[in-house]
């Protein structure tokens, strides 16, 4: 039980690991330069805080081009799949933007908030030329040992529970003595969702 409570911890805090002090008010965080449309000049892609409470706060995807000018931002949302932020019961960041499926498109993902030892739900995002759009809100769950597929239901024993940077995600693994342990391992992105391409050490 002691084991759950201190993964528990970790579950909160990782999100925090890729924004370590909340953002204030107007300050974009999280931004990757990426050539969105294919034109060789590269955009930037990040969250803008637009509020901060004591609760949590709150921010807006956004696009800029590649002179820095602002050219699209998401909907204000505090609920659904354009809230983005931190919150007591977890954090809605941006954690992959990219061509993910190799599809020539670019993607960007962000999880749902979770507060307990559970699947997470991530939220994919296509880039149309002009916008992002919602994709789809799905958990990765085992296909196979080696490959871990998009899924509507948010359950099971073994989940890809975060993105780190250079195509890395932790996967959570639950035992059937009620411990958990984390792994890492390199991704690749596929039509279905990601497979492994090397496992990491610890």
């Amino acid at each position: 039980m002691r084991t759950c409570f201190m993964l528990l911890g970790l579950i909160l805090a990782w999100p925090a690991c890729a924004q370590e002090d909340p953002p204030k008010a107007g300050q974009s965080y999280q931004v990757t330069r990426i050539d969105l449309n294919g034109d060789g000049k590269l955009e930037k892609v990040g969250l803008t805080c637009v509020e901060v409470k004591e609760s949590g706060w709150y921010s807006r995807l956004t696009v800029w081009n590649a002179a820095g000018q602002k050219i699209w931002q998401s909907m204000p949302a505090k609920v659904g799949v354009w809230a983005f932020g931190g919150w007591d019961w977890g954090i809605s960041d941006l954690q992959w933007v990219g061509d993910i499926d190799g599809d020539g498109s670019i993607e960007a993902i962000s999880p749902d908030p979770v507060s307990d030892v559970s699947p997470v739900s991530f939220r994919v995002y296509r880039w149309s030329g002009k916008a992002f759009h919602h994709l789809r809100t799905a958990a990765l769950v085992p296909l196979s040992s080696n490959e871990f597929g998009w899924s509507p239901k948010a359950e099971g024993k073994s989940w890809i529970g975060a993105f780190k940077k250079d195509s890395v995600g932790v996967v959570w693994e639950t035992k059937s003595d009620g411990e958990v342990s984390l792994k890492e391992a390199r991704l690749q992105g596929t039509l279905n969702g990601f497979k492994v391409t090397r496992w990491l050490k610890p």
